[in-house]
C-alpha cells in the first residue's frame, strides 16, 4: 500500500494512482474510472467499462469483507 497526497487545483481536488495500478487496470490516458465512497472504509475505484455501473448489495458486502480484511492487519 502507498500513500498520496491530495492535491488541490482551482476547485478540484486530484490523488494520482502507482503505476503499478496503472498498468493493472489496463488503463490508458483519457480512460474514466468509476470512484464509490464505502461507508467507514474509504473508497473503491474500477475501470468503467461502459455507461453504468451496477454493483449489487452482495458485490458491496464482499467489498467491506475484503477492506476489512486488509485495514486490520
Amino acid at each position: 500500500m502507498e500513500r498520496r497526497k491530495v492535491v488541490k487545483i482551482g476547485n478540484a481536488f486530484y490523488v494520482n494512482i502507482p503505476f503499478e495500478f496503472f498498468e493493472a487496470l489496463k488503463l490508458r490516458e483519457g480512460d474514466r474510472l468509476y470512484v464509490f465512497h464505502i461507508h467507514r472504509k474509504g473508497i473503491f475505484v474500477t475501470k468503467a467499462k461502459g455507461k453504468k455501473f451496477k454493483l449489487s448489495l452482495k458485490r458491496i458486502d464482499r467489498i467491506r469483507r475484503i477492506a476489512d480484511s486488509i485495514y486490520s492487519t
